[in-house]
């Protein structure tokens, strides 16, 4: 996939296999709302994934989100889906 020009860098890929959790931890909940996913779905998916990459299912935790996630910032409206290629984008939805 190319990237956009307006895609947006959330970590970069030196957080490592910890990029999920960084993820999880440092996303404002308050700031966006979550779409995409059941709301149980998500708060599992993020409790799975916030216990670090040693959990079982860390890794299909991130594949959910990465592959059903929409995040809308609330005072903007301007929303985004995830994608990762080494470092963790926000992807402007269009």
């Amino acid at each position: 996939m190319e990237l956009p020009e307006n895609a947006i860098l959330y970590a970069n890929s030196s957080h490592g296999v910890y990029i999920p959790k960084y993820f999880a931890e440092a996303l404002d909940r308050s700031a966006v709302t979550l779409d995409g996913m059941a709301p149980a779905s998500i708060d599992e998916c993020m409790e799975l994934i916030g216990r670090g990459p040693d959990e079982e299912y860390y890794w299909g935790a991130w594949e959910d989100l990465l592959n059903h996630l929409i995040i809308t910032h609330t005072a903007t409206g301007k929303s985004f889906h995830l994608w990762q290629d080494g470092d963790l984008w926000l992807i402007p939805v269009e």
